[in-house]
């Protein structure tokens, strides 16, 4: 699809660090701050993910990372001048 060119990833499409924090402000708010340190060293996602675990909302992430990256494919692949389908 892309044409030989470097393939696009989660940073790209901006979900990485930023989806965590825009999820964690709108459904544990009063974990901001704990969730902000597991991100100054490695293995960010793996505690970022056991807390979701501990509070119940690890399904409610998963559903908000995959409705983040489909909006986020199809605005790339409209810049892109592609057409998805459902």
């Amino acid at each position: 699809i892309n044409s030989g060119q470097t393939p696009i990833n989660k940073q790209d499409l901006d979900l990485g660090r930023s989806l965590v924090f825009s999820f964690v402000e709108n459904n544990l708010a009063d974990s901001f701050e704990t969730v902000s340190s597991f991100f100054h060293q490695r293995g960010a996602y793996r505690r970022f993910k056991d807390l979701l675990e501990q509070k119940g909302q690890l399904e409610a992430w998963y559903d908000y990372e995959a409705k983040a990256t489909e909006l986020a494919l199809r605005e790339w692949s409209a810049e892109q001048g592609l057409t998805l389908s459902d």
